[in-house]
């Protein structure tokens, strides 16, 4: 079966530059061969994977992973830096650059100095992996230069979580956790220092623990079964896309959430404005917001030692990928109760660490009630 078309004929059409741009783009992506006329002179504009420039291949990838304009901003960011920078041009030319020019000696021309360079090369890879699935190109000969390059340690590259890189054991991160919250406990109200301690204990980005909370009191009118969860939107979540990422909802969590319901009135970016402001009186470069995921990765493991905890349900519970993209099309498992166990034994510790011990004995209670739950259930 023959599945070419042809189209003859005379056509008039005018467009904008960046229209025209999208338009060649998409052609170029359905492997539609075209004929533009420019000034009465045939410009021949085959499509071949060997002449793709990556302003055509972005737009593709951009269209493809319905990207939100901040993550776009961010991949257009680090290709300017890093490709303006190899082709020796400016303004917007390394938007031309060839991608099947790419090769290994190219890339590695790429400088790495400071942290920001290898971030820049991280983002840029992410985008070359994903030419790699799509064809593209035939090597990705970024993904192998990084390889090489994140055997450079950057101390700054990492976001201050108190310094838990070091911590060697549990007592440890208690002490560095407890001086923490025993600080920053003095300079906040009382609804603002237990949503902190709600932000650590789920180990989520800020506007996430906001997205988890809105969820829970959207949700949950009363007090929720043993098991419940809610599912909340992610820095992973594509524009339009439902909210993807399942969180559970165990007592304790709902009752916090649910005794500030009031509170949450106030803007998010007022409410995480007050958090930063009251830290950063003592604890500037030594923490930050998003810093309490490192910590939660870093401290768990220290305590969920001796338990028969899958090793990724510690990274789902940060919602980190841990599996190859094929991999992940077939392997869906979020490690729900796995990653619920270690909310409770988490729980407990960072509640010990805040000076919340009444709310320790809740968790306790809450755990006898999903031992007795999993066991009627099996």
């Amino acid at each position: 079966m023959n599945n070419n078309i042809t189209v003859r004929g005379e056509f008039r059409i005018e467009l904008s530059q960046s229209q025209f741009e999208e338009m060649v783009s998409f052609l170029k992506e359905k492997n539609i061969k075209f004929d533009v006329y420019l000034q009465q002179e045939k410009t021949s504009m085959q499509n071949s994977n060997e002449d793709n420039e990556l302003r055509y291949v972005l737009s593709m990838y951009f269209r493809e992973k319905s990207l939100k304009k901040k993550t776009k901003t961010q991949y257009q960011l680090a290709l300017k830096k890093v490709f303006s920078e190899l082709t020796r041009n400016s303004k917007e030319h390394w938007k031309y650059t060839r991608i099947s020019s790419v090769d290994y000696e190219f890339i590695s021309q790429w400088k790495i100095i400071k942290a920001r360079d290898l971030k820049y090369l991280i983002i840029v890879n992410t985008f070359f992996s994903w030419l790699k699935r799509k064809n593209l190109i035939a090597e990705n000969y970024v993904g192998k230069y990084l390889e090489n390059a994140r055997a450079i340690k950057f101390k700054t590259l990492s976001r201050p979580a108190l310094g838990c890189e070091e911590w060697i054991d549990e007592k440890q991160g208690y002490d560095k956790i407890s001086l923490f919250f025993s600080t920053v406990r003095k300079l906040l109200d009382k609804e603002y220092y237990v949503f902190l301690v709600l932000h650590f204990i789920l180990g989520t980005r800020i506007k996430e623990t906001f997205n988890y909370v809105n969820a829970v009191l959207e949700k949950f009118q009363k007090e929720p079964d043993v098991l419940s969860s809610v599912y909340i939107c992610t820095k992973n979540t594509k524009i339009g896309d439902p909210a993807d990422f399942r969180v559970p909802v165990p007592r304790f969590i709902y009752e916090i959430v649910e005794m500030n319901r009031s509170f949450y009135s106030h803007s998010n970016d007022f409410i995480s404005g007050v958090i930063r402001n009251a830290y950063l009186r003592n604890f500037r470069g030594v923490f930050c917001l998003h810093g309490s995921r490192a910590i939660f990765r870093t401290i768990i493991d220290f305590l969920a030692k001796g338990e028969s905890i899958n090793e990724s349900a510690k990274e789902m519970y940060i919602n980190h990928k841990t599996d190859s993209y094929v991999k992940s099309l077939y392997h869906r498992n979020d490690y729900f109760l796995d990653r619920l166990r270690l909310m409770c034994i988490y729980s407990k510790f960072i509640f010990q660490c805040a000076g919340m011990s009444e709310w320790v004995v809740k968790v306790d209670e809450y755990v006898v009630n999903i031992s007795e739950r999993v066991t009627t259930r099996n």
